[in-house]
């Protein structure tokens, strides 16, 4: 079989006669003048279109005046980005990647939307139906400016392709009943309003779930969720930073069930009661409080030590200054130093603790050493 070398790295299409004079060689000796030379319409389709992935769409479209081969090639573009910030240029290119999307029917590998709304949240449904339809594995909206509750397209939560998934929608997100993404692997879900237990609870509990990220989203419609994923393996919640003058707040009471997570990393005030599961397998973990007000010491410092228990078995633990002043300090006054040794839980595996900046004045953090036989590393800044 021919061995064909193609020297593409920095190809660019910068019109159509050079990329119909570019051609393909055949190794050989150097100055053999019996080199066979292979023009680009001589390729098979699929490497035609695996080559035309790695350039611009808008590049890739223009292709189509090359050849009769290559009219139709561009519509099998795996990833597609529909993104316009020019309102002046919106409807243009909103009716060009529409077509780009419609013409089309082979798989596509990722699938990016971002677009302020402004009432046209019929068109943003096609949009995402019609990647749905071509199998999308990777899907990305960035949606605003839309007044009131917001609905994907159901299809999009029992796609059988769906490997990740990341919503950004500053919106109250209305769910289907019934999810089931058999195969998704990444999620991220961004300034989301969620609106009712079940289907959040179906959603953030999908069954190959690897790695699941929740930042800045609002609980206030949730009493209760239990997200039972046993593939987990990195959890990440960076809850909205509200003003320390808080005292009472809505509180969502979180059980994640899963014992295989690796990594753990929590930024919270810890307005919601976070249950994380023992695992035996657990890398990193990371807390980060930002501050509370001072009448909710207690509370925080109770939260705080049931997380700290239950990734006792972490090889890293990262805590922030404010963990350190809320939590673990919170905890002295509250209890008797000898009390609070015994109270902390004991880090066996621990071998990096990093705390950040502190001060070294507290006897939470003696204690905390204490209970970390096996550390090697301590990191710190005064």
């Amino acid at each position: 079989m021919a061995l064909f070398v193609l020297y593409i790295d920095q190809f660019k299409l910068m019109d159509e006669t050079l990329l119909a004079n570019l051609s393909i060689r055949k190794p050989n000796e150097e100055h053999d003048t019996d080199a066979v030379v292979y023009n680009w319409d001589d390729l098979p389709k699929v490497i035609l279109e695996h080559i035309l992935s790695f350039v611009p769409l808008k590049d890739a479209v223009r292709t189509c005046v090359l050849s009769k081969k290559w009219r139709y090639l561009w519509t099998a573009y795996p990833s597609l980005a529909l993104h316009e910030r020019n309102v002046s240029r919106r409807e243009h290119f909103a009716n060009f990647m529409e077509g780009v999307l419609l013409q089309g029917s082979s798989r596509l590998k990722r699938f990016h939307l971002s677009r302020d709304l402004l009432g046209d949240a019929s068109r943003v449904d096609l949009w995402i139906s019609a990647a749905v339809k071509r199998d999308v594995e990777e899907f990305r909206v960035h949606l605003s400016d839309f007044p009131g509750n917001f609905a994907l397209p159901c299809g999009l939560f029992t796609s059988a392709t769906l490997t990740h998934l990341k919503l950004f929608i500053k919106v109250a997100l209305k769910l289907p009943s019934l999810i089931r993404l058999p195969n998704l692997k990444l999620l991220l879900l961004v300034t989301i309003m969620f609106v009712d237990e079940g289907s959040t609870e179906q959603l953030l509990s999908s069954p190959a779930l690897e790695e699941l990220t929740i930042v800045n989203c609002t609980w206030d419609n949730l009493e209760t969720l239990t997200i039972h994923t046993p593939m987990l393996k990195i959890l990440t919640i960076l809850d909205k930073d509200l003003d320390r003058s808080w005292i009472q707040a809505h509180s969502c009471r979180v059980s994640i069930l899963g014992n295989n997570l690796k990594r753990m990393h929590f930024r919270s005030r810890f307005l919601n009661d976070y249950q994380v599961p023992k695992s035996c397998s657990l890398l990193e973990a990371c807390i980060n409080v930002p501050g509370c007000h001072p009448l909710r010491t207690g509370q925080v410092a109770s939260r705080l030590n049931e997380m700290l228990e239950a990734m006792c078995s972490a090889k890293t633990l990262k805590l922030s200054s404010k963990a350190v002043d809320v939590g673990i300090s919170a905890c002295l006054i509250l209890s008797s130093a000898d009390d609070l040794r015994s109270n902390l839980p004991v880090f066996p595996d621990l071998k990096l603790l990093d705390f950040g900046r502190l001060h070294l004045k507290h006897q939470a953090i003696t204690n905390l050493l204490h209970n970390s036989p096996n550390l090697e590393t301590l990191k710190f800044r005064e």
